[in-house]
């Protein structure tokens, strides 16, 4: 059309057309800066200190699992929560991942992909880092900060910096053999008797990340044969074997621990727990965990007042959460269920 011989009523339909075109433009640009704005969902932690405790080979991230793939000899893999988009990130074989944000880190556990120890890979495969390093207990929070249990001492390691060495979170002139980190709280246990020749874990201690002070939860005569943390919750599993319980000579004795805020007068809380329980997890409130008898798989969960149990599944494996699911995982197979245990599925 020439604009200059234009009538007046070629020119207002001509204009009603541009303005639609630019107002349905604007609105695709809107919608698409909207979907494109959408904020992941960062973990604060990279993983559970349950799931660390079974050896960290499941973690998950805003719909994604991530983990060691039994059906390709155990290769860092990840694959949607729905079991679709699966595909391998690295040769490597990881323990203790822990994703957070665009970066996964674990432990390398495969002589043939690189030497053993601590890494870091993109969550699509790219940018393999390596930290000359290693570990017998990983875990890293979103500020970049790598919390790991080497040599008896507990470090950190800015992830982000890796010119700068790394450092003692505390002085603890003991051997310590296990810990668990949360926000605010390092739990851990030493030798018993603090002798190393017992070759047996002993006490509880912890230490306050925000008072910088250290305290006796169980003193060191005590055999800890398992304990573990809950990351929301101050709550402490322990499981002991032997007397030196208020004067309860029970071989096996299991036990919640309730710490305050100020660390002092811990709650304990009796437990209607087998003396035979095995791999033991803390999932939202409940604490799940699985009888010791051969073939007997029937996984429970419990309350934390002991108040309530419930089986959960027959399914056999270490038990990983993942959002609102769970993830079995039994060295062949991944398999997805909600947390009471119904509408298994599995994934790879």
């Amino acid at each position: 059309m020439n604009f200059l011989l234009a009538t007046p009523k070629q020119l207002n339909i001509k204009g009603m057309k541009r303005l639609i075109i630019a107002i349905l433009i604007l609105g695709l640009c809107t919608t698409a800066s909207s979907q494109g704005s959408g904020k992941e969902k960062v973990n604060v932690w990279g993983n559970t200190n349950s799931s660390l405790k079974q050896g960290g080979r499941v973690a998950y991230q805003d719909g994604i699992v991530y983990y060691a793939n039994p059906r390709d000899s155990f290769k860092l893999y990840r694959i949607n929560i729905d079991g679709t988009l699966k595909r391998r990130i690295s040769h490597d074989i990881p323990e203790q991942i822990n994703v957070i944000g665009q970066h996964i880190y674990y432990l390398n556990r495969n002589y043939d992909s690189g030497k053993q120890g601590l890494y870091r890979i993109s969550i699509t495969g790219r940018d393999r880092l390596f930290y000359d390093l290693d570990a017998s207990y990983l875990r890293v929070h979103n500020s970049g900060m790598a919390y790991f249990l080497l040599d008896g001492k507990f470090y950190q390691i800015n992830t982000n910096n890796i010119t700068k060495p790394k450092e003692l979170v505390f002085v603890e002139k003991d051997y310590i053999t296990g810990a668990y980190i949360t926000t605010d709280y390092v739990f851990y246990t030493k030798w018993w008797e603090n002798l190393s020749a017992n070759t047996q874990h002993g006490g509880m201690h912890i230490y306050g990340r925000v008072s910088g002070k250290k305290d006796n939860l169980l003193s060191d005569n005590r055999v800890i044969t398992e304990f573990i943390v809950s990351d929301n919750w101050r709550w402490v599993f322990y499981r002991q074997m032997g007397g030196y319980y208020d004067n309860n000579s029970k071989q096996y004795v299991t036990a919640l621990i309730l710490v305050s805020n100020n660390n002092r007068n811990p709650k304990k809380m009796p437990t209607p727990l087998p003396e035979y329980d095995n791999n033991i997890a803390f999932i939202d409130r409940w604490l799940y965990f699985r009888s010791a008898i051969p073939q007997d798989n029937t996984l429970y969960r419990m309350s934390f007042d002991g108040k309530n149990v419930e089986v959960v599944s027959q399914l056999p494996g270490e038990v990983y959460e993942a959002g609102d699911y769970l993830i079995f995982y039994d060295g062949k197979y991944l398999v997805r269920t909600l947390k009471d245990g119904r509408l298994a599925e599995k994934l790879n």
